[in-house]
């Protein structure tokens, strides 16, 4: 189980990094073909949107994973430590929920787009390929979740990673 949170973690972080420069300099490229040449290229913007979307997705497990998605914990912390783990599991748990529907509907939605043969315009590529992003992000927090309710349950810190809370407070 070490070795997979490892990998997708590791995976995460590759897959982020890769699409945030490879977005960056693919915009650099539209600007300077835009300004210096007077063309661009007829494919660039919808790839571009399409990066940072999936940046964006993945990024958000990422930052799940390393306690970094924002949230108001002031109001859990006047509890008593019981109270307070109750509540924490109980934001988790619709958390979990959340994710859970998200990554279903979007499995769904993505089946549904296999089917229909629809095409992106720019890119010409099958319109489901971008729209993966979404059951995968999805199933990358519903992972997250999981292993967080976890340590909430034996107290254990939620959240591991190279930052610390502490360090971004």
């Amino acid at each position: 189980m070490d070795l997979l949170d490892r990998t997708l973690s590791r995976l995460e972080e590759i897959l982020v990094s890769v699409l945030l420069v490879s977005a960056t300099l693919l915009t650099f490229t539209q600007v300077v073909t835009r300004y210096g040449l007077g063309t661009t290229l007829s494919w660039g913007e919808e790839l571009i949107i399409n990066m940072l979307i999936w940046a964006g997705l993945i990024g958000s497990s990422l930052a799940l994973r390393m306690g970094i998605h924002i949230g108001v914990d002031i109001f859990v912390k006047k509890f008593p430590p019981r109270v307070a783990k109750a509540l924490t599991l109980l934001a988790l748990t619709l958390g979990l929920g959340f994710c859970v529907t998200l990554a279903v509907l979007s499995v769904r939605f993505v089946i549904f787009l296999m089917s229909s043969g629809q095409t992106s315009i720019g890119l010409d590529i099958p319109m489901w390929i971008p729209y993966l992003c979404l059951p995968i992000a999805f199933l990358l927090m519903t992972w997250r979740y999981l292993q967080i309710i976890g340590r909430c349950w034996r107290d254990e810190p939620l959240f591991q990673g190279d930052i610390s809370v502490e360090e971004i407070r």
